[in-house]
C-alpha cells in the first residue's frame, strides 16, 4: 500500500521553476524583410548569472536544427542572417532573422541556461510560429463581356492553414483556391472571382488568412461601369477629325471647279 501511495505521489508531483520563459505563440511577415522573435524571462525582476540563450526550430522537445548562436551545428539556412536583437543588449533574448524566405515557416523556440541563487536551470519556452509569406498580388483580366475576372495569389511554405478571401463591403465572397507547387516545397495559392463589370463602382479586397482568425495582409481593386478606353476614345476623335478635314476638301474642290466653270467663255 505504501508503495502505491508513493507512486501516485511521483506522478503528480511537479517541479516548480521560479522562472519561465515568455514567447508569443504566432508571428508573420512577409519575405524579405526581417522578423523579430521577442523572448523574455519572467519574472522580469530575477537577478541571475551566466546566462546563455539558443534558439532553435523544429520540436521543443527534439531541437531539429540550431539557429542561434552560430556553430557547427547551426543550420546553414541561418548562418549570416541571425542576431540577438538589440544586438548592444547583453541580456536580450529576443531573435532577430534578416532577409526573410518563405522557407523560414518553422516553429522557433526560445530557450536559457543560467545560474540563480547558485542552481542551474535549463528553460525553453513554448514556441513561436513564424508564417513568411511571398507579397499578395491582386489583377484583374480584360473585361470580355459583362463580366471581370478577379486573380489574387501569394507564396507560402504550406497551404494547410493559409487562405485567400475576396471581401467586398466587409462581407466575404465564395471562391474557389487552386493550389500550385513551387521550389523547394513551397507553393502558390490562388484564388478568382468573377464579377459583372456593369454594376455601379465597387472595392474588392483580396485578405491572406491564416486559420480562421488571424489576418495577415490584404491587397483591393476597384470595379467599375466600362468605360471606352483612352486610346480607343483617342482614335475615334482622330477618325472624326480626318472624316471632316475630307470632307471640307471634296467641297472646297467642287467650290473651285464651279467657279471656273463660270469664268469659261462660251463656245459659239
Amino acid at each position: 500500500m505504501e508503495k502505491v501511495v508513493y507512486l501516485l505521489a511521483l506522478m503528480h508531483y511537479r517541479v516548480v521553476l521560479p522562472l519561465e520563459v515568455v514567447q508569443p505563440d504566432f508571428l508573420s511577415a512577409q519575405e524579405g524583410d526581417t522578423a523579430v522573435l521577442p523572448c523574455s524571462v519572467s519574472p522580469g525582476n530575477m537577478t541571475t548569472e551566466c546566462m546563455i540563450p539558443q534558439w532553435f526550430f523544429g520540436l521543443r522537445t527534439n531541437r531539429t536544427a540550431n539557429v542561434y548562436p552560430e556553430n557547427t551545428l547551426s543550420s546553414h539556412d541561418y548562418k549570416g542572417r541571425v542576431f540577438l536583437h538589440p544586438p548592444d543588449n547583453n541580456v536580450t533574448l529576443s531573435l532577430a532573422i534578416q532577409r526573410l524566405t518563405v522557407g523560414d515557416h518553422h516553429t522557433f523556440y526560445c530557450a536559457l541556461s543560467c545560474l540563480l541563487n547558485h542552481n542551474y536551470y535549463r528553460l525553453t519556452g513554448n514556441g513561436t510560429l513564424l508564417f513568411v509569406h511571398g507579397p499578395l498580388q491582386v489583377s484583374r483580366s480584360s473585361c470580355s463581356g459583362e463580366n471581370v475576372t478577379l486573380s489574387c495569389q501569394a507564396e507560402v511554405a504550406r497551404s494547410s492553414e493559409a487562405r485567400l478571401v475576396w471581401k467586398t463591403a466587409g462581407t466575404a465572397r465564395s471562391s474557389g483556391q487552386s493550389v500550385t507547387m513551387k521550389r523547394r516545397g513551397t507553393v502558390v495559392i490562388q484564388t478568382q472571382l468573377r464579377v459583372s463589370s456593369l454594376q455601379d463602382r465597387e472595392t474588392y479586397t483580396c485578405v491572406l488568412m491564416y486559420g480562421t482568425h488571424r489576418h495577415i495582409a490584404q491587397e483591393t481593386v476597384t470595379i467599375g461601369p466600362v468605360k471606352l478606353p483612352m486610346l480607343l476614345y483617342t482614335a475615334s476623335l482622330l477618325i472624326s477629325f480626318v472624316t471632316l478635314l475630307s470632307v471640307t476638301a471634296v467641297l472646297q474642290l467642287r467650290k473651285r471647279r464651279c467657279r471656273v466653270c463660270c469664268l469659261l467663255p462660251e463656245r459659239s
